[in-house]
């Protein structure tokens, strides 16, 4: 029987989205932090993949990954859907995901690939199986389709194993390294889909990845923690993933302008990380570390929403007597389901003509 635990309304506040497929695997939206890992699969089976893939020849390099990878992050934040990676005893195994969710019809079709190794062992099919159960129980979509070559054989067998119906053959339909291929369209719909008992071996448990409960039970304790994750050893980096468990999904950075000529940037969260690890290595601050302590707060609360101006000493590390910044950190607050989430954080800086108020 499928537990039903979070939906696509929750699935937002979140940064992550992780699914159980069996007690060994397990699949994740893909992050930056992925990247590595999924280039050296890709390019270890390139030419096991080349066989049905027509972008292969185009992803060379790490950046070509990445690009992908932003995508990926892109799609996601606009709600359309996601692509997971596949874990199989801590190894990466592959990818399965939604291409983009079309709500108006409330349709989506699913495409996935499997890093030879782990051919065998079911785990494409139970990967899809997830997928496809949690897009009409979570997502509430009517029809999945699933397309595959004709002639590929063993990406035949997913929707078939799974019950979906063979609509036809789309001619043609894919143009693959100098030739066009022909497509078999499977497809299923949601009330076939509950016939045929959905998740009628086991169990999809989605696991929304959560901050700590000590983290978000207080103002003070979700301050307390932003500060903790900016802060950084040398040759070490922030604690990328804390913060994102911080913050609803569609939390915004505001940093300081360093002109007035300069227009605002307003920045997701991963535009926001991946700004910060290009000026720490700009600056060399990667290597010498940071500290940023709160020294002073003002906070307004009404019902279930806060203001915190948090004054902030940034050193580059906790035992230096020199100050290398101040500045105020403007944070918005919203307190749902039981903790507290970061919704926008603006920043500006001490300067001589704008000092911080006593």
């Amino acid at each position: 029987m499928h537990k039903v635990m979070h939906t696509i309304d929750c699935l937002l506040r979140s940064t992550t989205l992780s699914m159980n497929v069996d007690h060994e695997t397990h699949v994740r939206v893909l992050q930056m932090s992925d990247a590595d890992q999924l280039f050296a699969v890709t390019d270890r089976n390139r030419e096991h993949l080349r066989a049905w893939l027509p972008w292969v020849d185009s992803n060379q390099n790490l950046l070509d990954t990445r690009r992908f990878i932003q995508s990926v992050v892109d799609q996601f934040k606009a709600n359309e859907g996601f692509q997971c990676g596949i874990w199989h005893k801590g190894s990466f195994a592959g990818v399965v995901g939604f291409h983009r969710i079309d709500w108006m019809n409330k349709n989506v079709e699913i495409g996935y690939w499997l890093a030879k190794e782990f051919e065998g062992k079911g785990l494409m099919t139970k990967s899809c199986r997830v997928l496809v159960d949690y897009a009409f129980h979570e997502s509430k979509l009517k029809r999945v389709q699933i397309r595959c070559a004709t002639r590929n054989t063993k990406s035949c067998r997913i929707p078939e194993r799974l019950g979906f119906r063979k609509e036809g053959i789309a001619l043609q339909a894919e143009y693959l390294y100098g030739c066009f291929v022909d497509l078999v369209v499977y497809a299923i719909t949601d009330t076939e889909w509950a016939k045929i008992g959905g998740l009628q071996n086991g169990t999809s448990e989605v696991v929304l990845s959560g901050a700590r409960p000590s983290d978000v039970e207080s103002i003070d304790a979700i301050v307390k923690a932003l500060y903790e994750c900016v802060t950084f050893e040398p040759l070490k980096k922030p604690d990328y993933e804390r913060l994102r468990s911080l913050c609803h999904f569609r939390a915004k950075f505001i940093p300081a302008k360093t002109t007035q000529d300069e227009p605002v940037s307003v920045l997701h969260i991963e535009e926001f990380i991946s700004r910060s690890d290009n000026s720490a290595r700009e600056t060399r601050l990667d290597e010498k570390g940071s500290c940023e302590q709160e020294v002073g707060r003002k906070t307004d609360l009404f019902g279930n929403i806060a203001h915190v101006f948090s004054v902030y000493e940034s050193r580059f590390s906790k035992s230096d007597a020199l100050v290398r910044a101040r500045g105020i950190n403007s944070i918005q607050l919203v307190k749902d389901r039981g903790r507290w989430w970061i919704l926008s954080i603006a920043c500006d800086t001490e300067r001589p003509e704008n000092p911080i108020p006593k």
